[in-house]
């Protein structure tokens, strides 16, 4: 639940199962990382690098089925 800049609130509530949580705080621990955006009021975004093959392929299939939302970068990279 927060606040948007134009007015009103944006609520959403995400619900897991467990095991795909916790697949997915150990990619963030092990490959992981947190950045801030440069621009003004810039949301902060998580990163996974894992260069190409199945383990890219097992992160973006875990990430499909927990309904998370990400950008492939073109060198394996993913931004959520």
């Amino acid at each position: 639940y927060k606040r948007m800049p134009n007015g009103g609130f944006h609520d959403k509530q995400w619900i897991f199962q467990f095991n795909d949580w916790c697949r997915l705080v150990g990619w963030y621990i092990s490959e992981g990382t947190i950045y801030k955006e440069k621009r003004l009021n810039g949301r902060s975004r998580i990163s996974i690098s894992q260069n190409p093959g199945k383990k890219l392929d097992d992160i973006r299939s875990l990430l499909d089925r927990m309904g998370i939302v990400y950008q492939n970068q073109k060198d394996g990279i993913l931004d959520t």
